[in-house]
């Protein structure tokens, strides 16, 4: 049983909590939970409006300006686990050590709007238990995907590592049909459903 993270002290330094897993899971907690979360999407679904017609769901390639993307930021979202963290490759760099922290830059997350407009902010708000929930399978080199169960929908979510620094980034985030989730995940949970 996970034991829930403290409040975020002022003097929990980003910095800090990119390797510390217990304050990294504090700190995500407070923004995920928090105004931020809100005032992040509100900005990326008005930059959405502004740039996008109604109609538009689907998009090759986001392409925003720097100043939009200075303008809206990126959210810290999750923090990786020891078990998830060590099947990624080591950062760049002798002897550093490697971020926990998984960002949403503001580019993917216009993607998510348009692409899967159906999520809330609560279902952003789940994106921390979900990666906390140690269910996730390797799926390419520097990507790792992240499966849970909620509200009667699986949910998936694709963390990729940088190959030029030490960043983790949300890559998509969506609802997951089951033929989309591992068998081993879905047979985990009917067994725990079970007991």
């Amino acid at each position: 049983m996970r034991r829930e993270p403290g409040p975020v002290a002022p003097e929990d330094p980003i910095e800090e909590a990119a390797v510390d897993y217990a304050l990294a899971r504090r700190r995500v907690r407070s923004i995920v939970e928090g105004p931020a979360l809100d005032r992040f999407l509100r900005q990326v679904r008005a930059y959405r409006d502004r740039t996008y017609p109604p109609e538009a769901t689907r998009v090759p390639k986001v392409r925003m300006k720097a100043e939009d993307k200075a303008r809206i930021g990126h959210l810290f979202v999750a923090a990786l686990d020891d078990s998830a963290r060590q099947v990624l490759p080591p950062p760049p760099g002798l002897g550093a050590k490697p971020t926990r922290l998984v960002r949403l830059s503001p580019e993917t997350a216009v993607k998510q709007v348009l692409h899967h407009g159906e999520l809330t902010t609560a279902d952003y708000r789940r994106i921390p238990d979900l990666i906390e929930d140690e269910r996730f399978q390797k799926t390419g080199d520097r990507k790792l995907a992240f499966f849970g169960y909620y509200d009667g929908q699986w949910r998936r979510a694709i963390v990729k590592q940088a190959t030029s620094a030490d960043e983790l980034y949300l890559a998509s985030y969506h609802k997951a049909r089951p033929n989309q989730v591992p068998e081993s995940v879905r047979t985990e949970r009917e067994q725990s459903q079970q007991d």
